[in-house]
């Protein structure tokens, strides 16, 4: 009677140790994985990144396609993208000249060069683009030269440092293009900027985001027809972005699965 109670005993105890068995009064359940908040962008998703805090100033890192388009240059961009990022870039597009929007050009222009950036980086905005272009190179010339011969040549050359302006705004213009990722501007009266950028994904099904800051432009229908659910906007209404900006973590348009 005694083995039969203890071997009774000793099932029950194994039974209670196994995970699929019943619970037990005060036992803990495993703990939950993690949840990745930012989870590496593969090259053929579509995916935002912000790369500001300013809730009046958007700036975003677009990656789709394999590009990284930088919209947007406020101060302390610097801090928000790693410099191999910025090193990357294919582009960058100002919203307006105004000081909150652009007074980090000179840190994506630094850091980037400093990092190995091999060439130009061309800066997309409205007019007046050019003159604050070419004052910021201008400005740098002498520290350029200095650092090249104290410190050694920076791993992206000399001249790799120099921003280069693509094209200065003033009506509604296609402003990048590689075939399967596309960027559409349009300036308003005061010289501010919407952007719509749109890419086909590998399932060759297209997707647009618009970015509109406050102050900028409605943007004309464009040629391709993208359903609603293909469609994202960030953009300000009645002087607030509401839940469309700031956000924290990276958003996936389109992942790629693979």
């Amino acid at each position: 009677m005694h083995k039969v109670l203890l071997v009774s005993g000793l099932a029950l105890l194994l039974t209670a140790c196994d995970e699929g068995g019943p619970k037990v009064p005060g036992r803990m359940a495993p703990p939950e994985a993690p949840v990745e908040i930012n989870p590496p962008v593969r090259p053929a998703d579509f995916a935002v990144k912000p790369c500001g805090r300013n809730e009046t100033a958007p700036c975003l890192l677009v990656l789709a396609g394999g590009k990284r388009l930088l919209f947007g240059a406020p101060a302390g961009v610097g801090n928000e993208i790693p410099r191999d990022e910025l090193a990357k870039l294919d582009g960058l597009f100002l919203f307006s000249l105004r000081p909150e929007e652009v007074e980090g050009l000179d840190e994506v222009r630094n850091l980037s060069w400093q990092a190995g950036r091999p060439q130009t980086l061309d800066v997309t905005g409205p007019t007046g683009t050019s003159g604050l272009i070419d004052g910021l190179n201008r400005a740098y010339e002498v520290s350029d030269a200095l650092i090249f011969v104290e410190d050694g040549a920076p791993a992206g050359g000399f001249d790799a440092a120099l921003l280069d302006t693509a094209l200065e705004v003033t009506r509604q213009v296609q402003v990048f293009d590689t075939g399967d990722l596309t960027v559409e501007a349009v300036a308003g009266m005061n010289d501010r900027v919407s952007y719509r950028i749109v890419y086909r994904d590998i399932n060759e099904n297209w997707h647009a985001l618009f970015l509109q800051p406050c102050g900028a432009p409605d943007m004309a229908a464009g040629e391709m027809e993208i359903g609603e659910v293909d469609q994202t906007r960030i953009a300000c209404t009645d002087g607030a972005y509401g839940d469309d900006w700031p956000f924290a973590h990276t958003r996936f348009l389109f992942r790629s699965g693979g």
